[in-house]
């Protein structure tokens, strides 16, 4: 993706746009300095855990808690549970050359071999 040529940008607005997969936005991870993602109105955010996993994204692919979904910002239960819950199989960051499966959330405790 051009994405990660992006380094600056802060805000993306991905709204109605049929992301039906966290996969198609795990790129974003790369980018250094975006805080705000709105990705309202896809068929991903008609899922009920959505957000957090997002935020589990951003949290396990460069240790971020910082940023806004959909102009709202996270609760410190909702950044410890993200916190406590990793993509089966990732490392703490994922190279954007590289597959990112995201469709597997595991608790920490059930990802333990």
């Amino acid at each position: 993706t051009g994405f990660n040529k992006l380094v600056v940008l802060r805000k993306l607005n991905l709204q109605d746009n049929s992301i039906t997969s966290l996969d198609n936005v795990a790129c974003l991870t790369d980018l250094p300095r975006l805080h705000d993602i709105s990705l309202a109105y896809n068929p991903l955010s008609k899922k009920s855990s959505y957000r957090i996993h997002v935020l589990c994204m951003f949290t396990q692919a460069c240790r971020r808690t910082d940023i806004l979904v959909d102009g709202k910002g996270f609760s410190e239960k909702e950044k410890k549970r993200a916190k406590n819950t990793r993509v089966k199989g990732s490392t703490p960051h994922t190279p954007s050359d590289q597959p990112f499966s995201t469709s597997d959330y595991l608790p920490t405790a059930l990802a333990q071999p």
